[in-house]
């Protein structure tokens, strides 16, 4: 209670004020002692203020505690935190209340309520799905991208957990214990499942969200649907693959052009490709200029054509 002001107040009159009290407002011992203690309450807590006074002095049960603010000298207004009991003062029934100025925390609040709508706003806004979940999984906040990507409603998602989404819970296992014991995960590839029943693959960066005393309370997680570049991928490996197949099997030459007519894929063998084409090269509908087997520029060559088979002559 040292930090805190103190006043006593009597028959509405303020009767004792602390020196924290006094330098809290700004006021004098003199120029306080004696005034109603409304003169010093901002004028939109007064009727409060007064009705709660006057239930208490008669006995009636009304909060201890509340908050309210009160004017300095300069007429500022001061955040504080009211603690009232009736106490008996110079033989009479008296009201103490104990005043802390809260003007630091709610500066600190207002700071947090910003920063809550910034991040609210960036939440929302994102084009990547964002989810929040506890630390049993469940879901407890979702962006607007995190349910078209799941194609679920805010109400339907937040009665469900990560199991219910995931199309291989076990094997995302690891991933969710690695989170929950502080670390985070970076780019971590897995599948989800939508309402429809479609699987898609996502790419995962998850962190942990702790409460003050650093224990892990749930975590966030920010996902990218890279279905498309996945399957395009694949197509590329099995492309790659069926190229290969057919050019070990070919007893000619084969050759891939690029949009400059550079050959940029010839076959390995040394007797079907580059060997060929040396042999060969004025019966082509283009002219050549070779200059190592692994460099062989090609300034035309069937120009309307990406590949072509140099038959054997």
């Amino acid at each position: 209670m040292g930090n805190d002001g103190v006043i006593i107040v009597q028959k509405g009159l303020l009767k004792f004020s602390n020196s924290k009290m006094l330098n809290i407002t700004g006021f004098s011992e003199e120029e306080a002692i004696g005034q109603p203690f409304t003169n010093f309450i901002a004028p939109e807590h007064i009727e409060m203020v007064q009705e709660r006074y006057l239930k208490r002095m008669n006995g009636e049960e009304v909060p201890e505690k509340y908050e309210i603010e009160i004017l300095s000298k300069k007429g500022e207004k001061i955040p504080v935190e009211i603690n009232a009991s009736i106490i008996e003062y110079e033989g009479q029934p008296a009201d103490m209340a104990i005043i802390r100025d809260i003007t630091e925390r709610k500066k600190a609040e207002e700071e947090l309520r910003d920063s809550e709508e910034k991040y609210r706003g960036i939440f929302d806004d994102s084009i990547a799905a964002i989810y929040i979940f506890d630390e049993k999984k469940n879901f407890i906040d979702s962006n607007k991208a995190g349910l078209d990507l799941l194609g679920y409603s805010k109400v339907e998602l937040l009665n469900m957990s990560i199991p219910d989404v995931d199309a291989n819970p076990t094997v995302v296992l690891p991933a969710h214990e690695q989170i929950l014991s502080g670390e985070r995960i970076i780019n971590y590839e897995h599948k989800l499942k939508k309402k429809n029943g479609t699987v898609i693959t996502v790419l995962n960066n998850s962190k942990p969200l702790t409460d003050v005393d650093g224990n892990v309370i749930g975590m966030q997680s920010t996902l990218i649907d890279i279905t498309k570049r996945k399957t395009s991928e694949e197509a590329l490996l099995m492309e790659k693959q069926r190229l290969e197949d057919v050019t070990s099997q070919v007893n000619c030459g084969l050759f891939m052009l690029d949009n400059k007519a550079r050959v940029t894929y010839p076959t390995k063998s040394p007797k079907n490709g580059l060997d060929h084409l040396k042999r060969s090269k004025a019966n082509y509908a283009g002219n050549f200029s070779i200059k190592s087997h692994k460099n062989v520029q090609v300034s035309k060559f069937l120009e309307q054509e990406k590949w072509s088979a140099v038959n054997r002559l």
